[in-house]
């Protein structure tokens, strides 16, 4: 049975918990790279990319969503102009 990544994504990556957040959601996309779901977690290391003002990692994440998994869900979300310029 393959594992859905937290539920709780969008309160997972706020405040200090954002580390434990992102490596939970790489190990998913590592482990489950071609499942429905790893789509959402690479949004989600994507977010906290870019909350933490990593902009190129985030640009490069959110590549990742759209170029990885074009039929999933999040590729819409992807902010994909780079913040810093």
């Amino acid at each position: 049975m393959i594992p859905s990544p937290p539920t709780s994504a969008p309160t997972t990556c706020t405040g200090p918990a954002r580390a434990a957040a992102e490596s939970a959601f790489a190990a998913f996309v590592e482990r489950y790279g071609t499942h429905d779901y790893a789509d959402n977690a690479l949004f989600w290391i994507g977010q906290v990319q870019f909350d933490e003002a990593r902009f190129q990692a985030a640009l490069a994440t959110f590549h990742r969503v759209v170029t990885e998994h074009p039929a999933g869900n999040k590729g819409a979300r992807c902010p994909l102009d780079d913040p810093a310029g």
